[in-house]
């Protein structure tokens, strides 16, 4: 086996990193929709300059890295929202047709899942296009009235707020996959990735990361193993059991 270099997610890793999310996480819901869905979502999600993203590849030197993207051999990755907010909407506005197509277009050729899909949550997915869609509007008209209604004398030391008082939100990361391909696993790929993020939050001054994971899940232990906390069970509107995780940096 040759040593592991860990990555920021490129263009060129998509379709091998995309293919080993599908197999590794092969219970994900998310996975039902395909390559094809996949491959747009993460395009989606390195674009996103609200994201970190990480991928661990077996080689040996750069030119492995540089070979046909077909040859690379993904043994695990990871994706983040840094600012999840931010990132959420950067998605809605630049990715939101691409990936509704992929997801219609793969469940339309699936008709057991596409009944699963409506079944479970189709509803709850037209409800957050519809409340995204309403947030995008209401931030274009509210930037839009603010450069109308902007005072160049604004900056005057008589209209200057002191904000010494007021204290930072608390800055909070958004862990949503991270996966180790099942030979690769017990080499500590998944740890180090973890380690990655935690060094890219303090950088950034973010203070927790969370992350949801399946009850059931042999995640749960990994992620107690390496100090987050556990806060307990969360059903979702899927009827669902999900553990909440918090890591405090």
């Amino acid at each position: 086996m040759k040593p592991i270099v860990f990555k920021t997610i490129e263009d060129a890793y998509i379709i091998q990193t995309a293919k080993h999310h599908r197999v590794a996480l092969d219970d994900e819901f998310l996975t039902g929709f395909g390559s094809g869905f996949l491959n747009i979502y993460y395009k989606a999600w390195i674009d996103s300059p609200y994201s970190y993203n990480i991928v661990a590849i077996e080689s040996e030197s750069e030119e492995d890295l540089n070979s046909d993207p077909s040859q690379i051999i993904v043994a695990g990755a990871m994706l983040v929202a840094l600012d999840p907010s931010n990132h959420y909407r950067y998605i809605f506005r630049h990715h939101i047709w691409s990936l509704t197509f992929a997801a219609t277009k793969a469940s339309l050729s699936k008709p057991t899942f596409l009944f699963k899909l409506l079944q479970t949550r189709g509803i709850y997915y037209l409800q957050g296009i519809s409340k995204m869609t309403l947030r995008s509007i209401k931030s274009s008209l509210k930037s839009i009235i603010m450069k109308m209604s902007s005072n160049p004398k604004s900056d005057s030391p008589a209209d200057m707020v002191d904000d010494s008082n007021k204290h930072e939100p608390l800055r909070i990361a958004e862990l949503t996959h991270i996966f180790t391909d099942k030979e690769y696993r017990r080499l500590g790929i998944a740890t180090t990735m973890i380690k990655m993020l935690k060094d890219q939050c303090e950088s950034q001054n973010i203070s927790r990361i969370e992350l949801v994971t399946p009850a059931e899940s042999d995640a749960v232990r990994f992620y107690e193993k390496l100090g987050f906390s556990n806060l307990g069970t969360l059903v979702a509107k899927t009827k669902e059991s999900f553990i909440k995780f918090q890591l405090d940096i």
